[in-house]
C-alpha cells in the first residue's frame, strides 16, 4: 500500500530519534541513507515539507491545503492550515531542550522552601519565572519531562497519534470520506464528474485539569523527590487522558474512540489471537493498515500463556507479531456480567489527531495546604481529540 505523508513523517521523526542511541556505525549510516531517502520521497508528495534545526520533518505554512503542491488525500486522511506536529517521549525532549540539567525535585523544594542547595541552575530559572502572586511557575524544560513520562504511560500519545497546535481554542479539519471515482473512457465520450466527499471535523479545548498533594515532611526530606513526583503526575494525567478518549467523558463532550459511529468491532469468544486476527483484517478490508495493538497487562499475560499441544509457548501469527503491542492498564477487563471481560483496540495511530490549545502547564503555590501541612502542584492542559478514520480502528471486546 503507498504510504501517505503523514505516515513518512511519523516513520522519519521515530527513525531520527532513535538513531539518537545508535553507537553501532554501520546501523548509523544505514539510518542515514534511509533517512535521506526518505527526505526526498516526502519532498516529492509535498514541497510544503521543511525540517526544523533538529531535523524533525515538519509541514509549513507556505501551501493552504488543497492547492497546487497539498497532500493528496486518502479516505481518512487530515487536512489542517496549521504544523501537524509528532510528538513522542523519543524527540519531546528534543523540542524542548533542558540545557540546564535542571532537576524537577530540586526546583519545587528550593521554590517552596528556599532551600537551594546544589540546584544553583533551578534557583536562576525560578527566580525568571517568579510572580507576584506567589505562584510558581515550573520551565518549559521540566515541563516537557513530565509529558515524556506521560506519552510513556499513555496509550493514545505513545502510539504516535499526529497532534494538532489550537491557538484559537478550536479548529475544524477536514477529512475524507468518499474518494471521486475514476475509469477509463471511450473516445470522445462524456464523462460525469464525480466529486470526493469532505467532512468537517470540530476540535475545541477542553480543560484536563489536577491537583497534586505532597506533604512538608516529604518535599524537605525525600532523596527521591524528583521520582515521586514525576510517577503521581504522569500516571494520573496519562489515565485522565487515555480514559476520556477511549470511552468519552460526561463532563466536557469528549465523545471518546469507542462511542464513534463507524469504527470496526469483533466480539472474542476467548482470549486467543483469533479476534485480533479478525480486526486486522476489518481494516485491512477498509483499504487501511494497523501498526498498534492496545491491550491491558490481563489479557497480555492470558496471550503469553498460549501453548501448543506440547505444551510449548505459542507464537503469534505473523500478522499480530507485526504490531507494535502496547499493554495498558487503561483499556478495562473489567467487564461483563462476572466482570472478567477485558477489551483491546488495533488501529492505524493516524486514524485519530490531537488538537492541543494549551501545552501542559505545571504550577505550584505556597499558599494552599496552611491547615495540615502539604503544598500542592497544579497540572493543566487544554486539549481535544477526534476520529478521523473509523474504519482505520477496530474494538475488541468480550475477551475472557
Amino acid at each position: 500500500m503507498e504510504k501517505t505523508i503523514n505516515d513518512l513523517m511519523i516513520e522519519f521523526n521515530d527513525l531520527l530519534a532513535n538513531s539518537l542511541e545508535f553507537k553501532n556505525e554501520k546501523e548509523m549510516k544505514e539510518a542515514a541513507n534511509k533517512l535521506k531517502k526518505m527526505k526526498n520521497e516526502m519532498r516529492n508528495l509535498d514541497n510544503r515539507v521543511d525540517f526544523d534545526d533538529d531535523g524533525y520533518a515538519g509541514i509549513t505554512n507556505s501551501h493552504e491545503m488543497g492547492r497546487e503542491g497539498g497532500v493528496n488525500l486518502s479516505v481518512g486522511n487530515v487536512a489542517t492550515k496549521g504544523n501537524i506536529q509528532f510528538l513522542n517521549s523519543a524527540n519531546l525532549e528534543k523540542v524542548y531542550t533542558n540545557k540546564d540539567n535542571l532537576d524537577l525535585g530540586k526546583y519545587v523544594k528550593g521554590a517552596l522552601t528556599g532551600n537551594w542547595e546544589n540546584a544553583s541552575n533551578e534557583m536562576g530559572q525560578f527566580k525568571a519565572l517568579s510572580t507576584s502572586t506567589g505562584t510558581v511557575l515550573i520551565p518549559t524544560s521540566l515541563s516537557a519531562t513530565v509529558l515524556a513520562a506521560v506519552m510513556n504511560r499513555s496509550l493514545i500519545y505513545k502510539s504516535g497519534v499526529p497532534t494538532v497546535d489550537m491557538p484559537n481554542g478550536n479548529l475544524t479539519i477536514a477529512k475524507v470520506t468518499k474518494n471521486p471515482t475514476f475509469g477509463f473512457k471511450e473516445e470522445l465520450a462524456t464523462v460525469e464528474p464525480q466529486d470526493a466527499t469532505f467532512e468537517g471535523v470540530q476540535l475545541k479545548g477542553k480543560m484536563i485539569y489536577g491537583l497534586v498533594k505532597v506533604s512538608l515532611e516529604v518535599l524537605h526530606s525525600a532523596a527521591n523527590l524528583s521520582e515521586i513526583l514525576l510517577q503521581a503526575m504522569s500516571d494520573s494525567i496519562a489515565s485522565s487522558i487515555d480514559t476520556a478518549m477511549l470511552y468519552g467523558s460526561d463532563v466536557n463532550g469528549i465523545k471518546g474512540i469507542f462511542g464513534t459511529e463507524g469504527i470496526n468491532s469483533v466480539e472474542a469468544a476467548a482470549v486467543n489471537y483469533i479476534p485480533f486476527v479478525n480486526a486486522v483484517g476489518k481494516i485491512r478490508q477498509a483499504n487501511g493498515e494497523p501498526t498498534i495493538l492496545g491491550i491491558n497487562a490481563t489479557t497480555d499475560t492470558a496471550l503469553n500463556l498460549l501453548a501448543d499441544t506440547t505444551g510449548q509457548p505459542l507464537n503469534a501469527p505473523k500478522v499480530i507479531d507485526s504490531l507494535n503491542r502496547i499493554v495498558s492498564n487503561n483499556l478495562r477487563n473489567n467487564l461483563g456480567t462476572g466482570l472478567d471481560e477485558g477489551e483491546a483496540m488495533v488501529y492505524d495511530p493516524n486514524s485519530l489527531i490531537i488538537g492541543n490549545q494549551v501545552k501542559f502547564m505545571f504550577e505550584t503555590s505556597r499558599e494552599k495546604g496552611f491547615d495540615d501541612g502539604s503544598v500542592w502542584l497544579r497540572v493543566y492542559s487544554l486539549l481535544d481529540m477526534a476520529v478521523v478514520r473509523p474504519t482505520g480502528i477496530t474494538h475488541i471486546t468480550k475477551l475472557k
